[in-house]
C-alpha cells in the first residue's frame, strides 16, 4: 500500500509557436547536464525564484520521450509546502496574438498531476 501520495509528471518536450508556426521556442532538455533546471536555463525558473533548491525540477534521463534527457517535477503531500512542484517556463510578456503550446507528459496511473496557464 502507498503510504505517499506524490505528484510527479515528466515534461518531456516543449514547443511553443506563433498562429503562423514559427517556433518561437523549442525545448527537448537534451541541451542540459543531469541536474537542477533553474541554474542551467535562463527559460525555467521556481515559483519562488530560488533556483537550484529543493523546489527546482531535475533533468533526468527517464522517462524521455525522444532523445535521452526529460524534466522530472516530482511532489509529495508530506514535503513541506507539497515538496518540488512549482516550476515556471517563461514564454515572455507577449500580450496579443495566437500561440500554440505543446508537450508531452508522463505520469503513473496512481499519481496525480496538473498545470496552469
Amino acid at each position: 500500500m502507498k503510504n505517499i501520495a506524490r505528484l510527479c509528471f515528466t515534461l518531456l518536450g516543449f514547443c511553443f509557436l506563433e498562429a503562423n508556426a514559427q517556433a518561437l521556442f523549442f525545448d527537448d532538455f537534451e541541451s542540459y547536464a543531469y541536474n537542477r533546471i533553474g541554474p542551467q536555463s535562463a527559460r525555467w525558473t521556481t515559483w519562488s525564484g530560488n533556483e537550484g533548491g529543493q523546489e527546482d525540477p531535475f533533468v533526468t534521463e527517464d522517462p524521455a520521450f525522444s532523445g535521452t534527457h526529460c524534466l522530472e517535477i516530482k511532489g509529495n503531500m508530506f514535503y513541506p509546502n507539497g515538496g518540488p512542484v512549482d516550476c515556471i517556463l517563461k514564454l515572455g510578456d507577449l500580450t496579443s496574438g495566437r500561440y500554440e503550446l505543446s508537450f508531452q507528459m508522463y505520469f503513473e496511473d496512481a499519481d496525480g498531476m496538473y498545470y496552469n496557464f
